[in-house]
């Protein structure tokens, strides 16, 4: 099986200069767990998943005992949604064309601890593959031969 075959063809990206706060809202409204990152010419520059998004907000905060957050704590939320999008973002480079074999993808996945991989063809990005659409696959595989 091709990776043209189990590829997701509708997808968000995000722009490198984006904002922290505009990549939160957008993968709160999609369903994608990750976004490609790409350049002002569009080029694939790296991904930003929402594991990175949640250690931003909470991961590196200490909070104080009572209840809700301190003053310094809500300082430091705000301050990081100014960030741009190219200061957390994920720069593993793996790409992966159309005819690729999803087996040879799944493995890729397995062995770099990647989610997300953008799927170029002719230097252009025309979808995503994620372990998720892998998964999937291999459900509707195994329901066929039931």
């Amino acid at each position: 099986m091709k990776v043209k075959d189990v590829m997701n063809k509708k997808f968000q990206v995000l722009k490198s200069t984006d904002s922290i706060a505009k990549a939160l809202d957008l993968l709160i409204k999609t369903s994608q767990s990750a976004m490609p990152v790409v350049d002002n010419k569009g080029m694939v520059v790296g991904e930003l998943d929402q594991k990175k998004l949640l250690l931003i907000d909470v991961g590196q905060l200490d909070f104080v005992e009572q209840e809700g957050l301190g003053f310094e704590q809500l300082r430091l939320i705000l301050s990081k949604k100014s960030k741009k999008v190219e200061e957390i973002m994920e720069k593993h480079g793996f790409t992966v064309s159309p005819d690729d074999e999803v087996l040879q993808v799944a493995k890729l996945i397995y062995e770099e601890d990647i989610s997300t991989i953008p799927v170029i063809d002719n230097n252009k990005l025309v979808g995503v593959i994620t372990d998720i659409d892998i998964l999937k696959h291999y459900k509707k595989i195994i329901g066929k031969k039931k």
